[in-house]
């Protein structure tokens, strides 16, 4: 069990992105998408084990969830679950440098 949650500032930029995409179209299901993902990354430190290794990647540190059609990748460090990064399946993830930024 992880005792803290941190947000990258690029995974809070990819949530405010995403939503902001969403609610040109529909604002209830843009705000309805950031409470699930806010109570996914919630729901990590308690089993930050969880989420599988990003294939991409191969780093056990380096794990996702997903909550169709979103990839919610984040880093497992010591009591710390630090959330990388928030894409639509369908995107390619940039390097792991560049994740890590």
């Amino acid at each position: 069990m992880a005792e803290r949650l941190r947000w990258s500032l690029k995974a809070a930029d990819n949530l405010e992105e995403i939503c902001s995409f969403i609610e040109q179209d529909n604002p209830a299901a843009a705000r309805d998408l950031a409470r699930n993902l806010f109570q996914l990354a919630n729901d990590i430190p308690d089993y930050p084990l969880m989420g599988r290794v990003v294939p991409e990647f191969g780093v056990f540190e380096i794990r996702e969830r997903i909550l169709s059609p979103y990839r919610m990748v984040y880093r497992v460090k010591n009591e710390t679950v630090e959330i990388l990064a928030i894409r639509h399946s369908a995107r390619r993830f940039p390097t792991l440098d560049k994740l890590m930024e």
